[in-house]
């Protein structure tokens, strides 16, 4: 083996060691991330810390129950933590808020914020213990039953029996009640007036009547609208006149008119047709001719 190569080795290696020592910043890149816990699916498991943490008060945590831990800790220092489904390696930083899931001897289970993944980290990463102190609660304490006091068995009392004294009740003499006479008041019937019966006319029955002309027909609409029997639309606001085809109503086949008029809606002005239906030389009935909707 040349010795060129041999040596080129020996230098990368010095390098390794010298970069491992001297640079801390880049251990987490030189490291390799610690095997991942077997007790769950995809979960996290924390590569080298950026920076010392604080130092964590000594604290048993053997004894902590699930009950006692607080809903979320602080990092105090940023770490790194890998997936060890997908490879990817993703730092947290110092002063983040996580949520708990757990308790693992010294390690504190962590959800990151917006991903489905838990974390193991040591504790002393966390301010778990400061809150742990700052909650009074006791290393190793276990949620304690207050005592309760002995069950006392009542005394049974005997009751004394009580013998009743008889009691002979005074006879009361009714007091006799001589009724008032009372005399009814007349009572005069008022005078029921009959409400007035209105007959329900009787519709006439539809006849076509003379047939008339254009003219005519134009003359009969003109005349019904000047007379304001309409509500939908007025004589002012037709813009054309017409004869109509012959149409049935209630069987009998009638002359009608068409006009066309303007009318204002929610989406400006708009123009709409109406057919008049006439007989004997009036106009008595106005439809839309398409839906065929009675106007009033």
């Amino acid at each position: 083996m040349s010795s060129k190569p041999l040596l080129a080795i020996c230098i990368v290696c010095l390098a390794f060691v010298l970069g491992y020592l001297v640079e801390p910043s880049i251990r987490p890149m030189l490291e390799l991330a610690p095997d991942v816990s077997k007790k769950a699916k995809d979960t996290e498991q924390t590569v080298a810390p950026t920076q010392t943490p604080e130092p964590t008060p000594d604290y048993d945590l053997s004894g902590i129950t699930q009950e006692q831990l607080p809903p979320t800790v602080t990092l105090k220092q940023t770490s790194n933590f890998k997936n060890t489904q997908s490879g990817l390696t993703i730092t947290m930083d110092a002063g983040r808020s996580v949520r708990v899931i757990g308790l693992e001897g010294e390690m504190v289970l962590i959800a990151p914020p917006g991903m489905d993944y838990t974390v193991r980290m040591p504790a002393e990463r966390t301010n778990l213990v400061e809150q742990l102190i700052t909650l009074g609660i006791q290393p190793g304490a276990k949620p304690t039953t207050p005592d309760l006091p002995d069950p006392v068995t009542p005394t049974p009392v005997t009751p004394t029996p009580v013998t009743p004294t008889p009691v002979t009740p005074t006879p009361v003499t009714p007091t006799p009640v001589t009724p008032t006479p009372v005399t009814p008041t007349p009572v005069t019937p008022t005078p029921v007036t009959p409400a007035p019966v209105t007959p329900t006319p009787v519709p006439t029955p539809v006849v076509a009547g003379p047939q008339l002309s254009e003219a005519q027909i134009v003359t009969a609409m003109q005349n019904h609208l000047k007379s304001g029997a309409l509500k939908e639309f007025g004589f002012d606001a037709v813009t054309t006149w017409k004869a109509g085809p012959s149409k049935e109503l209630d069987g009998v086949a009638l002359q009608t008119g068409i006009v066309t008029y303007t009318t204002q809606t929610l989406f400006g002005s708009k123009t709409l047709e109406a057919q008049a239906f006439i007989s004997n030389g009036k106009v008595i009935k106005w439809v839309w001719p398409k839906s065929g909707i009675t106007l009033e």
